[in-house]
């Protein structure tokens, strides 16, 4: 829970975002960041405007490294009709 937090804080993130999971791989020396979004009707990226979510798109991209870790954020990306 305690390295949840502090990758929230790493990246910046305010709710309805938060990290859900953290994977540590020692061998690989690679640290795998889930982020989840507890909101159901996410907003337009354009005009602002709630909207209904038409569906998800996973996303996974390579962040600053981490604790001398490569890192990776992934998360589910809502797309808005």
């Amino acid at each position: 829970m305690c390295l949840d937090r502090g990758f929230q804080v790493l990246l910046g993130l305010t709710p309805p975002r938060q990290v859900v999971r953290v994977d540590i791989d020692p061998v690989e020396r690679t640290a795998r960041v889930e982020v989840g979004c507890a909101e159901n009707r996410p907003g337009c990226p354009v005009c602002g405007a709630v909207s209904r979510r038409h569906d998800r798109h996973r996303r996974e991209w390579r962040q600053v490294d981490t604790m001398l870790r490569r890192t990776f954020v992934s998360t589910d990306l809502p797309r808005v009709r």
